[in-house]
């Protein structure tokens, strides 16, 4: 399992459908001294609500965090007056978003194969480091790359590809 965290620290972030059929509401989350402050509508008759706690989950499909394409579902975890936007997810779709925002899927299968081999064993190192973090993963260059979208949005033929790599070396490890 894997804690991938989205957008660094906001103090507000807008969580939407990636598809709206029909209108479907956004919802603009901020952190407040005791909870969360969530405000859903589009802006003519915004409905507003106030939650406690330190953790608000939010469920969905389709979902985009400030415009970026995220996982079904997220976790908003508090940090002082900020919150970390996180989505658990198994390592095969954690990868699933890392191997083509990494390299081309068009590349050849044995370049995409050494990537997820290394990126499953950079994720496993980080995945230990940060045991008692509330997260594992930025989302970002400053791990690895995740864009869920680079691979929902690419062609069938290179997600088919990217799912047989997958399982090719799901099995194969580094050692150090």
């Amino acid at each position: 399992v894997v804690g991938v965290r989205f957008l660094g620290e906001p103090t507000e972030t807008t969580i939407e459908p990636a598809v709206i059929l029909p209108r479907l509401e956004h919802m603009k989350i901020s952190r407040t001294a005791r909870g969360w402050r969530v405000v859903r509508g589009d802006g003519q008759a915004p409905n507003e609500e106030s939650f406690y706690g330190e953790n608000l989950q939010v469920s969905g499909n389709l979902l985009k965090v400030d415009g970026l394409e995220a996982p079904d579902d997220i976790q908003l975890v508090a940090d002082s007056a900020q919150f970390h936007v996180i989505a658990t997810l198994s390592m095969r779709d954690y990868l699933k978003g890392v191997l083509p925002s990494e390299m081309p899927a068009q590349w050849p299968a044995e370049a995409l194969k050494a990537q997820a081999v290394a990126a499953r064993a950079y994720a496993l190192s980080i995945i230990r480091e940060r045991k008692s973090a509330a997260f594992d993963m930025d989302e970002s260059a400053l791990h690895q790359v995740f864009k869920p979208g680079n691979f929902s949005n690419a062609r069938r033929s290179e997600q088919n590809k990217v799912l047989a790599i997958l399982t090719a070396t799901q099995s194969v490890s580094l050692t150090e």
